[in-house]
């Protein structure tokens, strides 16, 4: 196996992750277990919204192993600045013409309801971060991409997928505008 799949030594760390974390190193075990029901390979960002369902959906949950290489949340989770973008039009308008509308409908909302989870976990939890929801602008530099994209935002809305109505369009008169109506 190439160790091209492992951590690199020379990684680059995000600032915030200069300090060990109370959790960085955490074992409930001093062994890795023989056995377990589910095994999660990563922990980051995916990794903790995938345990936390499992864990509110499942009160007597099954046995949980995650692995990770290095500290939680230290590889993309950690370097993304904590960034999290459903897309209710792109990348489930592709599914959605490759696989159906049920696909890309289901993808679209699971991407929002993660979101919606994230808020609901750090707001309950009272964890101490610098989450905002705000509104982003995707931004098409080819009238190809710009007409794809549209065309998939408007199947998914016309199919009722309730995160794709809260997107919208803005045409090039108004492009220098858009931050303005963003807010």
């Amino acid at each position: 196996m190439s160790s091209a799949f492992f951590p690199r030594p020379d990684a680059t760390v995000p600032f915030w992750r200069l300090e060990p974390q109370l959790l960085d190193n955490y074992r409930t075990t001093p062994d890795l277990p023989t056995e377990s029901d589910i095994i999660v390979i990563g922990g980051g960002y995916s990794a903790a919204a995938l345990i936390t369902h499992i864990q509110s959906q499942y009160p007597e949950h099954p046995s949980i192993l995650v692995l990770e290489a290095r500290q939680l949340c230290s590889g993309a989770s950690g370097r993304n600045g904590g960034h999290i973008k459903p897309d209710p039009y792109k990348h489930a308008s592709d599914i959605a013409t490759e696989f159906g509308l049920d696909a890309g409908a289901e993808l679209a909302e699971f991407e929002a309801a993660n979101l919606r989870a994230m808020k609901l976990y750090i707001e309950g939890e009272g964890v101490d971060c610098d989450f905002v929801i705000t509104r982003a602008c995707d931004v098409h530099f080819s009238s190809q991409q710009h007409e794809k994209t549209a065309k998939g935002l408007r199947k998914l809305q016309q199919f009722g997928v309730p995160s794709a109505q809260e997107a919208f369009e803005v045409d090039a008169k108004k492009a220098e505008t858009a931050s303005e109506i963003l807010l």
